[in-house]
């Protein structure tokens, strides 16, 4: 199975924004957390996705652990 973490505003203003993983950049060279579906990071379990450190109570987003083979 592959996992990805993924977010969406709790308001619905948003669409999905995907992790990338700690070491993801800008251009810049600034750090840029959450892309698009095709720059995300998996995980081959959902322990190994849930233990990244990313707000998972975020107050204005609703973050997840997903699993891609689900139906």
């Amino acid at each position: 199975m592959v996992w990805h973490i993924r977010k969406v505003s709790k308001n619905d203003t948003s669409g999905y924004k995907y992790y990338q993983g700690d070491d993801s950049k800008t251009p810049n060279g600034d750090p840029e957390l959450w892309g698009s579906y095709g720059s995300r990071a998996t995980y081959t379990s959902q322990a190994k996705a849930k233990a990244v450190s990313v707000d998972w109570n975020s107050p204005d987003w609703s973050i997840k652990a997903v699993n891609e083979n689900a139906s």
